[in-house]
């Protein structure tokens, strides 16, 4: 079994065929990350053709690509959305305080302040209040 410092945090926006759009960061034991996954398939235009994927990393804008780059043209399908897990035989050792999912893409500074309010309860959390 791998340490959870050598299991990464990965998302994907992917075709059927496996490739796509995606990100890898570490974990460290003990670190609270809030991650904000964007694919906004709304907002075309010559830049974004078929929409764009954003990344957020507490708050922070990470990374943003065009999903055409990839081949990418999301749909609806059968698959699942996987949280903590790529398939059926893999998952993230560790834990997953929230998850939110919605209809329209949520702004940087309402993302920012997500991250802010974590943390403040984190914080009032290990001093015991």
């Amino acid at each position: 079994m791998a340490d959870v410092a050598d299991c990464p945090v990965v998302a994907y926006a992917a075709k059927t065929a496996g490739d796509g759009k995606d990100f890898e960061d570490r974990v460290r034991p003990g670190e609270w990350i809030h991650y904000a996954l964007v694919i906004n398939i709304r907002d075309k235009g010559d830049t974004y053709p078929t929409g764009y994927v954003k990344v957020y990393k507490n708050g922070v804008l990470r990374d943003q690509d065009a999903l055409d780059a990839y081949g990418i043209t999301p749909s609806n399908t059968d698959a699942p959305l996987r949280i903590g897990a790529a398939d059926a035989t893999s998952y993230f050792k560790g834990a997953i305080g929230k998850v939110a999912v919605y209809d329209s893409e949520v702004s940087q500074s309402r993302l920012a302040a997500h991250y802010g309010a974590m943390s403040a309860d984190l914080t009032r959390s290990a001093a015991g209040t």
